[in-house]
């Protein structure tokens, strides 16, 4: 016959020395669960001080989440082209362990967006960055993966809609409206710039850039002047064939302002801009420092134009101390090596007695610079 062994409950307690500081987040939440069942029992009442002692736990993740997101606020408070690559280092090994922490970092990186739009390129530098980085994957209930590129998109459609809504209604009551007019319209502002610089840079896909332009056709008709000036600042950088002929028809409205018109003007006779899709001063600063031509081609898509790099350390080579001449020569010969030869000679031969005149030490270096 099999002995039955009992225990009394302050045997049992014996076995709940954990130590809370090692105990996950996602373990600290399911203690919290099996606690909440029994909120209502008497039993479970007369015993709380013992065996719920995950309380604090909770508690302290909420702690450790806030004290993490907040760090990373502090750093984008910072960014500047000096500091970028830092503070990229400096969020890619944070701690982030939690789809709540993502979140907020997605939602502090676009309220960054939506106050500072003179850093706007930066941002969405530091959001292809992260994302190309492949970090922060989690299993969620309803995807099968939930990432910082989901988290982020999603709170910028949701933006993108509610703007342009806010902003078609305030229009039809501009005079009393006039103040919030123009907030809803920096904000819609710096979520246009963002849509166009991360579709540059392959965040953003095709087809959200065509359900921008076309969401912004149906305001048309309410709001002329600011879908106007909105698919002419998409135009810039895009070309679209569709958007040319349908800004080209609007100059005909009667309503339309002479600044608009005058915009559309302006956006015809401009010769097509050659377009960057990530801020290279960035990554040409970070050569200037290793000389890694590999590293720089990997950030800048796979693809160099040598020609604008030589120009870049050319003008930087003026300004140098004496001593660094060597290491400049160094990164100038790699340029060299892997720029049509042709191309090379020709620029060198154009501007090599310019910049003799500008550092005449580089004479010494004519026989390897040309």
């Amino acid at each position: 016959m099999s002995k039955v062994i009992s225990y009394s409950i302050e045997e049992i307690l014996k076995f709940k020395n954990v130590n809370i500081n090692i105990l996950t987040e996602e373990l600290s939440n399911i203690f919290d669960g099996i606690n909440n069942l029994f909120l209502k029992s008497t039993q479970y009442l007369e015993n709380r001080k013992k065996i719920n002692y995950n309380q604090i736990n909770s508690v302290k993740w909420k702690k450790i989440n806030s004290n993490i997101n907040t760090k990373l606020l502090s750093l984008l408070n910072k960014i500047t082209e000096e500091t970028f690559s830092n503070i990229l280092e400096k969020i890619l090994n944070s701690n982030i362990i939690n789809q709540s922490q993502i979140e907020k970092l997605a939602e502090d990186l676009l309220f960054k967006i939506l106050v500072d739009n003179d850093n706007n390129k930066l941002y969405c530098l530091m959001i292809k960055q992260i994302i190309d980085s492949g970090l922060w994957y989690f299993k969620d209930e309803i995807n099968e993966y939930i990432n910082f590129r989901i988290y982020f998109i999603k709170k910028i459609q949701n933006e993108y809609e509610e703007c342009l809504n806010k902003l078609d209604t305030l229009k039809e009551n501009y005079f009393s409206n006039e103040d919030e007019y123009f907030s809803i319209k920096n904000r819609f502002t710096a979520i246009i710039n963002t849509v166009i610089n991360l579709h540059l840079n392959n965040i953003l896909s095709d087809e959200i850039m065509n359900y921008v332009i076309d969401s912004l056709k149906i305001k048309y008709s309410n709001n002329i002047q600011d879908v106007i000036e909105y698919l002419c600042k998409i135009n810039t950088v895009h070309n679209y064939e569709d958007v040319e002929i349908f800004l080209n028809n609007a100059k005909n409205n009667d309503k339309l302002g002479s600044r608009y018109k005058h915009l559309i003007e302006e956006l015809n006779n401009k010769p097509i801009q050659k377009v960057i899709k990530v801020d290279q001063v960035i990554e040409y600063k970070k050569f200037l420092t290793d000389g890694n031509l590999d590293s720089l081609k990997k950030h800048l898509g796979g693809k160099i134009d040598y020609l604008d790099l030589l120009k870049y350390v050319l003008d930087k080579l003026i300004s140098i101390n004496i001593n660094d001449i060597e290491k400049y020569i160094n990164m100038i010969k790699k340029i060299k090596d892997r720029m049509k030869k042709f191309e090379y000679e020709k620029y060198m031969n154009e501007n090599f007695d310019d910049l003799i005149e500008e550092l005449p030490i580089l004479s010494k270096y004519k026989s390897i610079l040309i």
